[in-house]
């Protein structure tokens, strides 16, 4: 796994579909593809213009959201009901590239304290290591939530963590 694997491109505000502006209120969808040199290409589309079914060829994740007044720089926020929302989404990944971004993904809304690590499972021969995350406000009976550790090195969970955040238009 290489951080060449994660550049993509910030949100343009802009309807991939129908090159109309997206405007403070309105709903959009962001949508991850695969592009040809196994790097991520990030689209936006207005809510209205957006069709998942069938999947687009190459889509790798898509969230929904509504894009808020301008608070700092440019480009999309996410609300946080998205981002777990897009966390779920991954939960049956097994593209590796898939499981890297779930996996960052979990420790930045650990970081936001929308998830909370409360332990980890160490890898064995036959099975990858794992954080154990549960959601605010969950029970601490509820069972944790396993997120497969990719086994990234320290330089390259920083870059990645990094440009999704970049991508996801939050703070890391």
């Amino acid at each position: 796994m290489t951080q060449s694997n994660y550049e993509i491109a910030r949100a343009t505000s802009v309807c991939a579909a129908t090159g109309r502006p997206l405007n403070p209120g309105d709903p959009f969808v962001a949508a991850l593809f695969e592009a040809e040199n196994d790097t991520l290409e990030r689209r936006d589309y207005s809510a209205d213009s957006w069709t998942d079914t069938p999947a687009p060829p190459g889509l790798f994740a898509y969230w929904r959201g509504t894009v808020p007044q301008p608070a700092r720089g440019s480009g999309l926020a996410l609300p946080f009901d998205s981002l777990l929302d897009l966390f779920d989404q991954l939960e049956s990944a097994e593209d590796p590239r898939r499981v890297a971004f779930r996996f960052v993904l979990a420790l930045l809304l650990s970081r936001k304290r929308l998830l909370s690590i409360v332990g980890e499972r160490r890898a064995t021969p036959d099975r990858p290591g794992a954080l154990l995350v549960r959601p605010r406000g969950a029970e601490p009976t509820d069972p944790p939530i396993e997120v497969t550790d990719p086994a990234l090195d320290e330089a390259a969970l920083a870059g990645v963590t990094e440009q999704v955040a970049e991508v996801l238009s939050i703070d890391p």
